[in-house]
């Protein structure tokens, strides 16, 4: 059997629309926060964009696994993006491994805020991203092994609804990208990036590896 990764499936990653929080600037991490009405407009437009990457590719999203992190902004989004394509929302299945890193205390708090309640942690976070863990929360590094684990449990061609850490986990993982660079890159609401033969992809632009 092939080594990790060259085993994954063929994949298809979006990231959530925006929420009220997102348009606050707070840490949202596994605070269950509803999407926006931005963010429905931008789960439809993510739907379009699968739809036509689908119909590029000669493929048919009944052929795919439909999976979504259980937090409502990304099941939403699985929602809105499923109907696009008519596909059944029944189709949708939790996958727990694609939940929200944990901001911990953190958690609905604004970067200003964050800035003046815990700001020599704050300097800490900005010398190595990937490592810093905020109080009572978790880290890139701490939140890999699941995603790798996660990766080794598929079988099938996959479309994944799920947040920015994970994707950055993901860019880490498939793309080969160092975990400094992956840690603060930027990734839209609605971006979707492609995992197919061995490489991974930024919609139509492939990453250099």
């Amino acid at each position: 059997m092939p080594a990790f990764p060259e085993r994954v499936p063929f994949l298809y990653v979006v990231r959530h629309g925006r929420t009220p929080w997102n348009d606050q600037g707070r840490f949202q991490g596994t605070a269950d926060i509803d999407l926006s009405e931005a963010g429905r407009a931008q789960a439809e437009a993510a739907g379009r964009r699968l739809k036509a990457l689908l119909r590029d590719r000669n493929q048919r999203i009944e052929d795919f696994d439909i999976l979504s992190s259980p937090l409502i902004r990304a099941r939403k989004t699985a929602e809105i993006l499923s109907q696009v394509n008519e596909s059944a929302i029944s189709r949708i299945r939790i996958e727990q491994r694609l939940g929200e890193l944990s901001f911990g205390d953190w958690e609905g708090m604004t970067t200003l805020e964050v800035k003046s309640h815990f700001p020599a942690l704050r300097k800490q976070r900005k010398t190595d991203r990937w490592n810093f863990r905020p109080p009572g929360g978790e880290s890139y590094a701490d939140a890999t092994p699941r995603i790798k684990n996660m990766f080794l449990d598929f079988r099938r061609p996959s479309i994944l609804v799920c947040h920015t850490g994970v994707m950055r986990i993901i860019l880490h993982l498939l793309g080969e990208m160092p975990e400094g660079e992956a840690s603060i890159h930027a990734i839209g609401h609605g971006d979707i990036l492609i995992w197919s033969e061995s490489r991974l992809i930024c919609d139509e632009n492939p990453l250099q590896m």
